[in-house]
């Protein structure tokens, strides 16, 4: 039921106290058939009843429907099997001769506006519906309706503002559907509008690729649908950072290097096209069970010691390294060994040294590569790095000539040597 004419704007209250004016009822609503109303008593003279008239159209012309002879009578029944959409206001009949007659406001017998959701998303754990006003004074509140297992039910009524916050939702574990219709005074609501649905985000832990994958359930309510999905991601409580944003047929994404010691927080943003609504989805928070892979290997020194080279070099104590390889090489390219390091997964310690024994550095260049291989099979090689083989001759009037082979270390550039 919609008010659509306005003919006055005055409460009944007032026009009781205007005196020479015969002041209508305060017509609030009309429900089904039936039309609701309060009785006033004008200050000119007697009430004698009321007269009620109706049109098909809200322009009129009206007619008399019916003189109610009754002046305490607060409705009037319409019969009208068809549903026909009629336009009603009224008057009060009164023993005031000559004095002007007003009329009530003009209603309609259809249900209120429908006043269709703007958007739902998720913040804390509870779901916040936002929706549009309808611009009908005849509309004293809005009904909030959620879907459950039984049905879709009414969770709670709103009489001021355009927004609520439903606490009763699980956005964490399923995806919630909204709907939002208008009330007028008669308790009659509008038809269902569109509903309005929560994003459930999703995800499962890679422990060997060190990643997660995210998946979400599109939000396709907007009428322009969306620009895209941002993914926003906060690290050890830090604030949100948007980490990408994904295309509006993407729902889905892998969030890559993560630490197993940190924790994370994720959601999913979903922008309207126009860009002047979003909805977030629920925030997931978690540890990563990931195993570490082999950080910061570095073999950094081969010393010389009579016949053993001592190797130092250092690794990440988080690294969850399973076995680790010492390759021995003779003249860069020929591999002569694979030493075993006896790794056990506990004993993986930042700076290591090894000496290999039992070789020839006075006459051999050697180069070695450490290999450490994680829980996940993965390898790790280190940077090569090489022996300095020292030779001398004398020249024939007795003077000596030292010779000796270029530190490799990788792709690493010496910048001074010290005999």
């Amino acid at each position: 039921m919609k008010k659509v004419i306005f003919t006055f704007f005055i409460l009944s209250t007032i026009w009781n106290g205007l005196v020479g004016q015969v002041a209508p009822p305060d017509f609030y609503c009309v429900r089904n058939d039936t039309l609701f109303w309060n009785p006033v008593t004008p200050s000119c003279g007697p009430s004698l009843g009321y007269n009620v008239y109706f049109s098909s159209s809200q322009q009129g012309p009206f007619s008399l429907l019916s003189s109610i002879m009754d002046p305490s009578s607060d409705f009037y029944y319409h019969f009208n099997p068809g549903g026909e959409p009629f336009y009603y206001y009224l008057e009060t009949l009164a023993d005031c001769p000559g004095e002007p007659v007003l009329q009530s406001d003009t209603l309609d017998n259809q249900p209120p506006a429908s006043s269709p959701i703007n958007f739902v998303s998720v913040s804390g754990g509870n779901v916040t519906i936002n929706w549009q006003l309808v611009e009908d004074p005849d509309v004293v509140g809005y009904i909030i309706f959620r879907t459950t297992p039984i049905g879709t039910i009414p969770i709670d009524t709103v009489y001021s503002g355009n927004e609520y916050q439903d606490l009763g939702a699980l956005p964490d574990e399923q995806v919630e559907y909204f709907y939002v219709n208008s009330l007028d005074a008669c308790g009659q609501s509008s038809f269902f509008d569109v509903a309005h649905h929560t994003i459930l985000l999703t995800f499962a832990v890679d422990s060997c690729d060190q990643s997660a994958k995210l998946e979400w359930n599109a939000y396709d309510t907007w009428s322009d649908g969306v620009s895209g999905y941002t993914i926003r991601v906060s690290e050890n409580g830090g604030p949100f950072v948007d980490v990408t944003t994904v295309s509006p047929g993407s729902l889905g994404y892998t969030l890559q290097n993560l630490n197993k010691n940190s924790n994370y927080a994720v959601k999913i943003v979903a922008t309207r096209l126009s860009g002047d609504m979003t909805s977030s989805s629920n925030t997931i928070m978690f540890q990563p069970d990931i195993i570490q892979t082999v950080l910061g290997l570095n073999l950094f020194n081969a010393s010389v010691s009579g016949n053993d080279i001592n190797l130092e070099w250092t690794w990440d104590e988080s690294s969850e390294i399973m076995e680790g390889y010492i390759e021995v090489y003779e003249n860069g390219s020929n591999l002569i060994s694979v030493i075993d390091l006896g790794i056990t997964g506990n004993n993986i310690m930042l700076l290591n040294s090894y000496a290999v024994t039992n070789l020839n550095p006075g006459a051999t260049r050697y180069s070695f590569v450490i290999v450490a291989i994680d829980a996940c099979g993965k390898e790790t090689r280190s940077e090569s790095i090489s022996s300095i083989l020292l030779q001398g001759t004398t020249t024939g009037d007795n003077v000596p000539q030292l010779n000796w082979n270029s530190f490799i270390q990788g792709d690493r550039t010496v910048t001074e040597m010290k005999l």
